[in-house]
Order: C-alpha cells, then structure tokens, then sequence
C-alpha cells in the first residue's frame, strides 16, 4: 500500500511568497511611467525593498539550511551555494541600476527606467529557476539526512533570527498566496509557538484587508477550530 506521508518541505510555503512578491514588483516597474516622479519614486522603493528582502533571504539559508545539508552530505550545496553568490552580485548591480535611475536626467528617464526593467526581469528568472532547483534537489538532500523535526528546527531558527520589519514584507506576499490550509497552518504555527500578541494581531489585521470575503472566512473558522 503507498503511504499518504509526506515530508515537511521547508520550501513550499515561503516560496510561493516569494514568486508572488517577485511577480509583483516586476510588473510594477514594466508599467512605471518614469517621467511622473511618485510613480517612479514608489517604484524605485519597490524594487530597492524587494531586494533587500531577497538579500536577508539568501543570507539565511546559507546561515541555517547549507550548513546543516553539508555537515550530513558534503558537497550537496555546491550549485546552490554558487546560485546565491550570483544572486548576491545581481542584488548589487540592480541597486546601481536603481540609483542611476533615480539620478537620471529627463533626457535619459526612460532609457535607464527600461534598463532597470530588463535587469530585474533576468533577476526574477534567475530566481525562479534556483527555487525550482531547491524545491527539487535541496528537498531530496533534506529528506535523505534529516528528520522533519530538524527540518522544522531549521525554519524555526529562520523565522526567529529575521527582524519584523523585514519578515512582514515576506508574510505580505506568502500569506495571500497561500491555499487556504496552508495559510491557516502558518498563522496556527505563529500562535503555538509564541509569537507576540501584538505580532499575530497585526498579521490578522493585515490577512483581513488583503483577502476576499470567502477566503478570510475560511481562515476564521480555521483558526477557530485549532
């Protein structure tokens, strides 16, 4: 008989956010009129915080989940470990690129705004590609060497060793994205395990201006039930 067990997956839930997060920012900037300073402002903020929530993301996993998949299985993170050193350089030179077009002269506006959008477009493809890598490679890594235990240990450390103000862009873009299950186990997580009152508050209060009626219903009554 085949068994219905499946392994925690330390991916799945953060990276839809993160496709979602992506996604979001990229269409903002292709459609950015960069002539009309808010708009070119607010997209330049856009792209400037996206980036740094990509760069703490990075930094984490090459903190807590590389080490842990190389101490059991040496030489595993080698094509991640070589994906996130690039990351880290195109996170450097869309910051460039995003100060040159902000110090851009009327004349050049459009040509640098255009030069930034097709930057940020390798970026997200970039990106796409490695998390697909991670869900598929990193994840048999994991199964082969750890526990679900470690590996729920592993994101634990994650979440608690990321500042609020940047874990809150991340739960901006996860939990929309999330199936309604999935969203009620993540918020069920933030409660067992002792996030602040005002924390989950502020969480709930930000799911229930973002989802539809039906969604955020399913979500009450969910979180009622645990």
């Amino acid at each position: 008989m085949q068994s219905n067990y499946r392994r925690y997956d330390i991916y799945a839930l953060i990276h839809k956010g993160l496709r979602a997060y992506l996604s979001h920012v990229l269409l903002e900037v292709g459609r950015t009129d960069w002539r009309d300073t808010a708009n070119r402002t607010a997209s330049i903020a856009a792209v400037r915080e996206l980036l740094t929530v990509f760069r703490i993301h990075l930094t984490q996993e090459d903190r807590v989940i590389h080490p842990a998949m190389e101490a059991r299985q040496p030489g595993s993170t080698r094509q991640a470990a070589t994906d996130h050193m690039a990351h880290l350089h195109a996170i450097e030179q869309l910051q460039d690129v995003a100060s040159t077009v902000d110090s851009a002269n009327n004349y050049n506006l459009e040509s640098a705004g255009e030069w930034l959008y097709r930057e940020l477009a390798m970026f997200v493809s970039d990106n796409l590609e490695h998390m697909a890598v991670e869900e598929s490679i990193n994840n048999r890594v994991l199964w082969e060497t750890h526990s679900d235990d470690e590996i729920i240990a592993m994101e634990r450390a994650i979440v608690t060793a990321t500042p609020p103000e940047h874990m809150l862009p991340m739960l901006r873009w996860t939990m929309p994205n999330l199936a309604p299950d999935e969203r009620a186990l993540m918020l069920g997580e933030m409660l067992r395990y002792g996030a602040p009152a005002e924390v989950f508050d502020g969480v709930l209060a930000m799911m229930r201006a973002l989802l539809p009626p039906k969604d955020w219903s399913k979500l009450t009554v969910a979180l009622s039930t645990n």
